[in-house]
């Protein structure tokens, strides 16, 4: 079994890719630690950075599973613990994470939860 927190409060991220989104998204307002977590000097080129890095990460977990010879045979399931946030600098709305959903009240979201999963046989 794995699990990671990403992509979860407080927000951190390999810097190369913070340094990639602060360049697609340009200055931002920094995250100064006002609503929970630490500040974060661009939270939201640091929360894409984080979705990043989690994609990065289930690649190299796939390139394992077929190194391995057991990715035909392999269940993997994404889920969320609670849906969008609205705490820690991660500005929900900015991403439209909620979709349709109001994303800024966050625990609310939990009837919302997306899970999906990849079976390939």
């Amino acid at each position: 079994m794995w699990t990671t927190p990403l992509p979860h409060v407080s927000l951190q991220a390999p810097e190369h890719w913070v340094e990639y989104y602060v360049k697609k998204f340009g200055d931002e307002k920094p995250y100064t630690g006002t609503a929970g977590y630490l500040p974060c000097r661009y939270p939201h080129a640091t929360y894409a950075a984080m979705i990043s890095y989690f994609d990065e990460q289930i690649g190299k977990l796939i390139e394992k599973l077929k190194a391995d010879g057991i990715y035909d045979n392999t269940f993997i399931m994404f889920t969320s613990d609670n849906g969008p946030t609205f705490n820690g600098g991660s500005d929900s709305p900015w991403f439209n994470s909620g979709g349709p959903f109001k994303s800024e009240y966050g625990w609310g979201k939990c009837l919302y939860a997306k899970a999906e999963y990849v079976y390939p046989q």
